[in-house]
């Protein structure tokens, strides 16, 4: 198995979401991009909060 420095080794950099920030609530500990996607439930509406946050450069 690959380390994970590998994985990540063509990436152009690697993004933090705050999501607290993208959803504008407070969130359970270890809430993390699958919990989003669960929560949202709809493709086209992660497609748009995300395509917005990084418009926003991820700012509140």
């Amino acid at each position: 198995m690959p380390a994970i420095e590998d994985f990540f080794s063509t990436s152009l950099g690697i993004v933090i979401i705050d999501f607290e920030k993208v959803l504008g609530t407070e969130l359970e500990k270890g809430y993390d991009f699958r919990d989003f996607c669960n929560q949202i439930a709809d493709v086209q509406e992660i497609k748009n909060k995300l395509i917005q946050e990084i418009k926003n450069g991820f700012r509140t």
